[in-house]
């Protein structure tokens, strides 16, 4: 479920009407799992509002009539399409930044999460220590200061690609 997900570049490169269709789809199957004896529509709130902010929109739970709400789950259940939840959601998802969304079609502005390019080539680095063949590159930065991926440039953002000096789909050669 969450590969698809993923594939689905976590809703960040689709139009609206794209990504309440596969947010809807992506809720109903999560919906289904109904890991938690309390709290799932809490949870579930807090995940896709947070997943759908990530992509440029907002969800306007505060909206969310909770007789649709069960409607449109039971729906989901006999229909994985989930046309009712997307009908729902249709109703409350809007740009989360309006300035840079300035059409609600557009994809948003900023770059996509950080993917290996094709082609590309990790570059390791001779330690001369003789217990080991190479090491990655130090972290290197931009201009700004900010840290970038030592296999492709990109800019890193968490803590972990940080540390190792490469993005989550770069890694030096034997550690990937």
């Amino acid at each position: 479920m969450f590969e698809e997900l993923e594939r689905d570049t976590y809703l960040r490169e689709m139009s609206r009407d794209q990504a309440v269709t596969r947010m809807a789809v992506h809720l109903g199957a999560v919906n289904e799992l109904h890991p938690f004896r309390e709290g799932n529509g809490r949870i579930q709130h807090a995940f896709f509002g947070q997943l759908a902010h990530q992509a440029g929109w907002r969800i306007a739970w505060e909206r969310l009539n909770p007789a649709d709400n069960v409607a449109a789950g039971q729906d989901a259940h006999h229909n994985p399409d989930a046309p009712t939840m997307a009908a729902l959601l249709d109703q409350l998802v809007e740009p989360a930044r309006p300035a840079l969304r300035a059409l609600a079609g557009q994809s948003p502005p900023w770059p996509a999460p950080h993917r290996e390019p094709p082609g590309h080539s990790k570059q390791t680095v001779a330690t001369g220590d003789p217990r080991t063949k190479s090491s990655t590159k130090p972290p290197s930065a931009d201009s700004a200061g900010r840290p970038r991926c030592a296999g492709c440039g990109r800019p890193l953002t968490s803590a972990t690609s940080i540390a190792r000096g490469y993005g989550p789909n770069c890694a030096p050669e034997g550690n990937g």
